[in-house]
């Protein structure tokens, strides 16, 4: 998505040092409902959006948010106004108004996006505008000619661009996040019920936009940079020295979708929320104190160990400041409380930040205090988005009033679920495959919100007779990129044992994400650097980890890994294909500060395209051990069994790795790193790269 990227978020300035009376402002912006528009484009997520995002600033904020200060401007919350053009325009304007110098600006926008031939095509990379939606939208009026015609309505993103200079030339910090999407040309590829995942994206026939206006649009586009960028910025606006800074978060790249969904998967009783808003706050609320770069590289990792989204999300501006202008924090990964009458404890802290019905909690007597100093157990009873209700386990001993709860591990589930296809393929398949796979692998129907995978016969697509893998979103991009089994001609037992084996590997790259998912120290015990350069004759970039980097076939990708730990660490390096296959690159044992040369250089080659993961694993080392050696990860599972010996020789995160790609047991629970502990914790660092044909 390049929602604003384009037109205004390289208009960036250092911000300015606070105030002592500093405000914290936001705005914020729901559209469910657009009374122009077919009920079909109607959504339910924005406005349980700007709800969560009000509710995390008046009461889990790092920095504090007064009530007179927070504006929500949406059609499904009682006293809200509504999300119309004007109210949208007059919101900013009586805030540009209120903000001084030093004060901080938080804006959520969350509905359609859209796009439209530009009003000045020479300034947009793809000669097309991006558009928020508000909910009186109407359809195009046209021409495409500059300053003239448009979407009637629609809030531009040149548009945007100025309501946020205005508030940045009165001194205010901004934070900006669009949850929304821009992409007019993603099919989706299988149906899903209205009230589990949809896109936030209305494409220009709803808009009456037409073929001939977005073609003579795009005719007069400005051409691409040859850059590693995925977008050249446009000069910066001269705003003056006393501007505040941007900061803006975008769910999605221009070409891309986002979606809502009911949300958090962990419990039944679930809201539907665009899964970027849901994944920000979550990450917020875990990481309070951290860097914008921080959060964002955790919202990366944590889309990256999920299957219901394929967008990437995209953040620019001055990303090495705290998040919200605030100070510097740990991860929040405990919670005083105080017990009542009934001898139980009430959290400030529920779905949000991980904890559901089940939980375990260590009880502590102080928050330095390690999990050996434990005085007991909670269970939690009882969770809903900020709040849980904890009740003592296992013990009858008088426990002090107050106390420390700490969450003591990470459920995950290494079961596959496997959405079936409407129609295509036999039972009797099926159940060869179940035999072979036993729970690993379960088969749920086709419209099952929760699917990790998705079977589908696709009639235009360019194997009408296959089966194809899609992801649980149950949309597909590039075929190219998405795995397939021939059926033509097949006999049952080697269609079972094609998808059988599909199955396995798609399931072992799954679960190993899941890990990823939990496996995140506060300080990692690695340093993991990337850098790229255009053929072999441009200069290096450095590429953060909550970017995707896109290179073409000849460009060239550094990779850097330091041990930073303060004790011996092994480390294996896997990497990934769209297609689920997985490549081990070696196994090193690193001394406390020592790398791996032979990661320096790898050159982009052209055998195929599309998202790739490099997967960098560190696993404490322990004295006069051989090097744990991870390659059982890219093998069958006939040669992993042999290899291995059913994992028993392996321990700690190896055993883990075992259980998520070859052993029998479908559940497992990790242990939390104790903050108290000094021994460094496993990690799994995840790098994404995207190759293209052409730039």
């Amino acid at each position: 998505m390049r929602l604003i990227l384009c037109a205004m978020l390289v208009w960036l300035a250092a911000a300015l040092p606070g105030r002592a009376e500093r405000m914290n402002h936001a705005l914020l912006i729901g559209v469910d409902r657009y009374e122009n528009l077919d009920e079909r484009f109607w959504l339910s997520g924005p406005s349980n959006d700007v709800a969560l995002a009000r509710d995390f600033l008046l009461n889990a904020a790092p920095v504090p948010f007064l009530p007179d200060n927070v504006e929500v401007l949406s059609d499904g919350i009682a006293g809200a106004g509504l999300p119309t053009l004007a109210n949208i325009l007059a919101a900013f304007a009586a805030l540009q108004a209120r903000v001084a110098p030093g004060d901080f600006v938080y804006l959520h926008f969350s509905g359609h996006g859209a796009q439209a031939p530009a009003r000045f095509p020479e300034t947009e990379i793809d000669g097309m505008d991006e558009l928020f939606l508000p909910m009186d939208v109407a359809g195009w009026r046209g021409p495409a000619d500059p300053g003239a015609g448009g979407v009637v309505g629609a809030l531009v993103d040149d548009d945007i661009g100025a309501l946020l200079d205005g508030l940045r030339a009165a001194g205010a910090d901004v934070w900006a996040v669009f949850d929304a999407c821009h992409s007019g040309t993603a099919t989706r590829a299988v149906s899903l019920p209205d009230d589990t995942v949809r896109t936030r994206q209305v494409g220009a026939a709803a808009l009456a936009i037409p073929d001939a206006a977005i073609r003579a649009a795009q005719s007069r586009a400005m051409p691409p940079a040859d850059t590693l960028a995925p977008a050249a910025p446009l000069p910066a606006r001269p705003l003056g020295e006393s501007a505040g800074s941007l900061v803006a978060f975008f769910a999605a790249q221009s070409h891309e979708v986002t979606e809502e969904m009911p949300l958090p998967r962990t419990t039944l009783e679930r809201t539907q929320y665009g899964v970027f808003t849901w994944t920000l706050f979550e990450t917020l609320a875990e990481y309070p104190g951290a860097s914008y770069a921080r959060v964002a590289e955790e919202v990366m990792r944590r889309y990256a160990t999920r299957t219901h989204s394929r967008a990437t999300p995209l953040f620019q501006g001055p990303l090495d400041v705290v998040v919200f202008g605030g100070d510097v924090s740990e991860p929040v990964v405990q919670w005083a409380v105080v017990s009542d009458p009934q001898g139980g404890f009430d959290l400030p802290a529920g779905l949000l930040q991980g904890l559901a019905e089940g939980s375990e909690l260590a009880i502590l007597p102080t928050a330095a205090s390690g999990l050996d100093g434990a005085v007991g157990r909670a269970r939690v009873v009882r969770a809903d988005t900020f709040t849980a209700r904890a009740e003592v386990v296992g013990t009858t001993a008088t426990l002090p009033r107050s106390v420390v709860l700490r969450r003591l591990e990470d459920a995950l589930d290494f079961t596959l679920q496997v959405a079936l296809p409407a129609t295509g393929l036999r039972t009797e398949v099926l159940h060869m495959v179940a035999a072979g796979a036993g729970a690993r692998i379960a088969f749920v129907p086709a419209d099952a919100p929760d699917a990790d995978l998705r079977l589908a016969v696709l009639p235009d697509s360019p194997r009408p007779d296959a089966l194809w893998l899609l992801p649980g979103s149950g949309w597909v991009g590039d075929f190219a990129q998405t795995p397939s089994i021939g059926t033509e001609g097949k006999p049952d037992w080697e269609l079972a044992d094609d998808l059988a084996e599909t199955l396995a590997a798609a399931a072992r790259a799954a679960n190993l994400m899941k890990l990823a998912g939990v496996l995140r120290p506060s300080a990692p015990p690695l340093e993991v650097a990337l850098s790229a350069r255009a053929g072999a004759t441009g200069d290096p970039q450095p590429v953060g980890l909550h970017e995707v980097l896109r290179v073409i076939p000849g460009d060239e990708v550094a990779i850097r890994i330091i041990n930073r730990a303060g004790k011996d660490m092994d480390v294996n390096v896997l990497y990934i294909n769209p297609l689920h296959a997985i490549a081990h690159w070696g196994a090193w044992r690193l001394r406390p500060g020592q790398g791996i040369p032979e990661l320096a250089r790898i050159e982009v080659g052209d055998t195929h395209f599309g998202r790739d993961r490099i997967v960098v694993i560190a696993t404490p080392a322990a004295p006069q051990t051989p090097v744990a050696d991870l390659g059982f990860l890219a093998q069958s599972g006939a040669q992993a069994t042999r290899s291995t010996a059913e994992g028993s020789a392996l321990s700690g995160v190896a055993a883990l790795l075992w259980v998520a790609g070859f052993g029998a047991a479908t559940r497992s629970l990790v242990p939390r790193p104790d903050p108290a502990a000094q021994t460094p914790h496993g990690a799994i660092v995840q790098v994404q790269i995207e190759t293209l044909s052409a730039r």
